[in-house]
């Protein structure tokens, strides 16, 4: 499972899942084949990891997932949503790596795919299901960096100040300049933008 995660989920094309299933499955045939495992049950897909059926993070049944999901799916489109939201297969998968990463300390993911696939509302979805909060940026044809920064000084102040956990999503219609990706790019490595807290901004902090 976490093979799967670290590697398969960062590839883009189909022979290169293909390839990556196809050694991870050798390898613990090779490992663990010898010692009575049965590799191919073992190894079935789907593999689904998570700790919404029980406590523990641990492999489940795709029904029994299948039938919690789409309960859950129920509810928040009956909440949030004016559109109910078709639950086929490959949610479920998309469901737990999104899922996944959320749980994670700093998380975060690149997510690829044509317009209007339900990238932003399983993200919005399974945001809700862990009652995390959602601040997505509204940029307009005006949007400067100075309004960026704003925005990612008041996610920073929810998140740092009052423990609040923060899905902060941006998509591509919101990037109007490459400093927004420097920006990003720099939280994601160390967890701060150098200079977005000057002056009196910082000293209200401490």
């Amino acid at each position: 499972h976490e093979a799967l995660r670290l590697f398969c989920d960062r590839l883009v094309h189909d022979e290169e899942r293909k390839w990556t299933n196809d050694h991870i499955d050798s390898v613990a045939a090779e490992h663990f084949g010898s010692a009575g495992v049965d590799t191919a049950k073992a190894l079935a897909r789907p593999i689904l990891f998570t700790n919404w059926l029980t406590k523990t993070y641990i492999s489940v049944d795709p029904v029994q997932l299948r039938d919690f999901i789409a309960g859950k799916l129920k509810a928040f489109c009956e909440e949030e949503l004016d559109v109910p939201l078709v639950l086929f297969d490959d949610v479920l998968d998309h469901v737990l790596r999104i899922d996944r990463v959320f749980r994670q300390n700093q998380g975060h993911m690149l997510l690829i795919g044509t317009s209007g696939s339900g990238k932003t509302t399983l993200s919005r979805f399974i945001a809700w299901a862990r009652g995390l909060s959602v601040v997505q940026v509204k940029a307009h044809r005006a949007y400067t960096v100075m309004e960026f920064d704003e925005d990612l000084r008041g996610v920073l102040r929810r998140a740092g100040t009052k423990g609040e956990k923060i899905v902060f999503m941006i998509d591509e219609s919101n990037i109007q300049d490459t400093a927004f990706l420097e920006r990003m790019n720099t939280l994601l490595a160390n967890g701060e933008v150098p200079g977005l807290f000057e002056g009196d901004e910082y000293s209200a902090l401490m």
